[in-house]
């Protein structure tokens, strides 16, 4: 083997060292800093750099070894021995350099590898918070498995109630069907009964018309409790005027008493007749109504016959009976009857009636005279024209008061003094003494003589005005 190849072989060995060696120092680094696995490359492209700076040996070393041999002289010894101190002078300032650079090497490499190692821990705490995060969405995903089980729990008991609320609501349907048809059912009730409860008002009112007014009647009870109170100081008081014109007696009794009771006793006795017409005519319309109904069916054909051939009128004729029979008339059509009686009593002609009130007024005067001796008037006084007027306007006065719905009542024939009478003072005839106690067995009660008008009342008993009356002396039995 020559020199050179020597020398060759040698540089080539102690390349193959240092890169061992070198590769021995990575391999312990990679080992320690296995996170630095990712700076591979760059570290392999640094390690093939280094054998680069490794400078060429020079053949000293060979030389050295000559000059070692047992044939070499002092001098050469000498030179040999310079030479090789040189020789180690460079290398040493070859290696100090080669340190020195070795050195800067390894603090970039330390850098580099702290740059790493800061990378890697931000990795591993970016890994530690991802592995928290996964822990906690671990635990997120255990209670959302666990709520999922709770919520498929109560979709089936969901589902369970839907299906009882269907079958409930059913049920509902059907029983509201079925309260539909019983509450149509009521309802019909309810208007039946409605209409039955119109009816029965409407008949209410027409049978008492006290308290429900019609503003636009022609005879409307509040008309006839004005003329009533009008009637006592106008045209009582003309027939009052008149009596007194005829006769002029002397006596004051007669101004005061006597003259305003004969007044009394001629509306009286209207009253008393109007009220026995008023019954004769519920009666006689009753029949009537129940004779119109019983005939239409047999009438109604000659009725038409009639108009068709343009007759104004035709003759109906039909028994009436004179017996009660209430129970065979037609209610409604008797209330039509009644009503309509009421609303043409200011306009009825009940001239008809003169001598019966005459006739019930004179024996009212006779028993008067009987038990009042001291008044005595002639029996034609009840002729005077003055007088038959004002009977005629008694008549038209309680036939209007009798026509009402329910009829206005006079109250005229209490025997004691009650708080619904006026006491006008006492009745000072000698035939005109107290003779008997009160209803309660007191003496403190007052006996009436007479009475100077009567006092009015509705068909309910209310007191509308108070009578007037005169009360008895008390004297001895």
């Amino acid at each position: 083997m020559t020199d050179n190849q020597e020398q060759t072989s040698v540089r080539q060995v102690k390349k193959e060292v240092a890169q061992a060696n070198l590769l021995r120092g990575v391999i312990g680094i990679l080992k320690d800093n296995r996170e630095a696995l990712c700076r591979l490359p760059e570290m392999l492209e640094q390690l093939i750099e280094l054998p680069e700076a490794i400078p060429k040996e020079e053949k000293a070393t060979n030389t050295l070894d000559e000059c070692r041999g047992p044939n070499r002289s002092e001098e050469d010894k000498a030179i040999l021995a310079r030479k090789e101190k040189e020789d180690l002078d460079k290398k040493v300032k070859f290696l100090s350099e080669d340190n020195k650079l070795k050195a800067e090497r390894i603090v970039t490499l330390e850098k580099t590898i702290q740059d790493h190692k800061a990378e890697i821990l931000a990795v591993r705490n970016t890994t530690s918070a991802s592995t928290s995060k996964d822990e906690r969405n671990d635990g997120l995903i255990r209670d959302i498995t666990t709520k999922e089980g709770k919520l498929k729990d109560q979709a089936e008991r969901i589902s369970s109630l839907e299906k009882k609320m269907q079958e409930t609501e059913e049920r509902f349907h059907q029983q509201k069907e079925e309260y539909k048809t019983k509450v149509s059912g009521k309802e019909r009730e309810i208007d039946q009964l409605k209409n039955r409860l119109a009816s029965l008002s409407e008949k209410r009112v027409k049978q008492d018309q006290s308290k429900v007014e019609d503003a636009l009647s022609l005879n409307r009870q509040s008309k006839v409790e004005e003329d009533f109170a009008s009637f006592i100081d106008g045209d009582r008081m003309d027939v009052l005027d008149r009596i007194q014109t005829i006769y002029r007696p002397k006596e004051k009794i007669y101004m005061e008493i006597y003259y305003p009771r004969l007044a009394c006793l001629i509306f009286e006795a209207a009253y008393e007749r109007m009220i026995e017409a008023r019954k004769a005519a519920v009666e006689f319309l009753k029949e009537i109504a129940r004779g119109v109904v019983n005939l239409t069916p047999e009438q109604i054909r000659q009725f038409s016959v009639n108009q068709q051939l343009g007759y104004p009128y035709f003759t109906l004729s039909f028994s009436v009976n004179v017996r009660r029979q209430e129970s065979h008339y037609p209610a409604d059509v008797l209330d039509a009857l009644m009503l309509n009686l009421k609303e043409t009593a200011p306009t009825c002609n009940l001239d008809c009636f003169l001598d019966d009130v005459k006739h019930v007024a004179g024996r009212k005067l006779t028993t008067w005279q009987t038990e009042d001796r001291f008044f005595q008037l002639p029996p034609y006084t009840l002729n005077d024209s003055t007088v038959v007027k004002y009977m005629k306007a008694c008549m038209q006065l309680t036939w209007r008061m009798v026509t009402q719905i329910p009829p206005l009542q006079m109250e005229y024939k209490s025997l004691f003094l009650q708080k619904n009478q006026t006491k006008i003072g006492y009745h000072n005839s000698p035939d005109m003494l107290t003779k008997e106690t009160g209803p309660s067995g007191q003496d403190q009660v007052e006996e009436i003589a007479c009475y100077l008008w009567p006092g009015l009342l509705d068909g309910g008993g209310r007191l509308i005005r108070a009578g007037e009356v005169l009360c008895k002396i008390k004297g001895k039995l």
